[in-house]
């Protein structure tokens, strides 16, 4: 079972759950994998760059290592066909929305507008 608070998130392919977890070994791996920083990835990400397929297989294939030591690139592209949406929800848990810890309180908002 995948723990949302550890950043962990479940994909199910085949009747097989396999759980992703964007943590700073499956960084390291990426980079040692690709040669690419994880910055520039997300970065790449971010901006709308020219993402490569090889570098997002490359990535969830990593991220599967932690929970699946024996998983293959090969299973990390089946994730990714029957979730194309897996490596977002993955890095969205591992990296949860910094706006809510810069949000004011309500009524500190309130009394802004007021």
């Amino acid at each position: 079972m995948a723990n949302a608070l550890k950043g962990e998130v479940a994909v199910t392919v085949a009747g097989k759950v396999w759980i992703l977890l964007m943590d700073f070994n499956a960084m390291c791996a990426f980079e040692e994998e690709t040669k690419l920083k994880v910055t520039e990835f997300m970065d790449q990400m971010e901006n709308g760059g020219d993402l490569s397929a090889i570098h997002i297989r490359a990535f969830i294939w990593c991220m599967l290592l932690e929970r699946q030591p024996d998983a293959t690139k090969k299973d990390a592209g089946r994730v990714l066909s029957e979730d194309p949406d897996a490596l977002t929800r993955a890095l969205g848990a591992a990296f949860p929305d910094a706006e809510a810890d810069t949000e004011e309180a309500p009524g500190e908002a309130k009394a802004a507008q007021g």
